[in-house]
């Protein structure tokens, strides 16, 4: 049985009220009988040594009776993502971050081991997929053939410093010292920092439809 990395701590977005999907704040819709902050925190407690999730405000008692603990620590979240991943780094105090997402459900242990690895060699790493097809404008002008484009995944890990150094970037470029609702991405590359990709996979989607909930639902099943 593998340990969990000393130096790598876990951190997941769970603070969105799901409106797309419809079944209130997404921390706590259920899937295959549990939550899922369940299902991420069970994931990323297996790689990590401390998580940390960041959920709505009104729902830090809940949050911490579902998944509190030694190792798990729940703080309240932004209203916008860039406002929890905000909170959630500097919260965090470990050198290196992996960052998760409830709303990914599928990721597995093994993909945030080959993640974490490659943001050791690379200084940040994701899962992604490639596009398999031809992807076109609004205006019917070809913008990517097969591989051009990657579509970026969960989890992601970086280092915390540069997190950090991207929000000052951030905060000192941007008008009145407010930040547009960036990714960890974007935030990344204010420091400098490019992220490395790792393959992902199909069945690591993304909740965000009643559609999307159905076939989660249809696949845990079918286990």
């Amino acid at each position: 049985m593998s340990v969990p990395a000393a130096d790598v701590e876990a951190i997941v977005t769970a603070a969105g009220q799901g409106t797309r999907l419809g079944l209130g704040p997404k921390a706590f819709v259920v899937l295959a009988g549990r939550t899922l902050l369940e299902h991420a925190v069970t994931t990323v407690v297996s790689v990590a040594a401390r998580v940390i999730v960041a959920v709505p405000s009104a729902e830090l008692a809940r949050a911490e009776d579902l998944v509190g603990g030694d190792r798990v620590r729940v703080i309240a979240g932004g209203a916008r993502r860039i406002e929890t991943l905000r909170a959630l780094v500097g919260a965090a105090s470990l050198p290196w971050l992996l960052l998760q997402d409830v709303v990914h459900p599928f990721v597995t242990k093994e993909l945030s081991q080959r993640v974490i690895d490659e943001a050791r060699r690379a200084g940040a790493a994701a899962a992604a997929l490639s596009n398999v097809d031809f992807l076109y404008g609004t205006d019917g002008t070809l913008r990517a053939v097969p591989g051009d484009v990657v579509a970026i995944q969960k989890p992601l890990a970086f280092r915390r410093a540069d997190a950090a150094r991207g929000f000052a970037v951030a905060d000192g470029t941007a008008s009145g010292g407010v930040v547009s609702d960036l990714g960890a991405a974007d935030i990344l590359a204010l420091a400098g920092q490019s992220v490395a990709f790792v393959p992902g996979h199909t069945m690591n989607f993304k909740l965000t439809t009643p559609d999307d909930m159905e076939l989660a639902q249809r696949l845990m099943a079918q286990g």
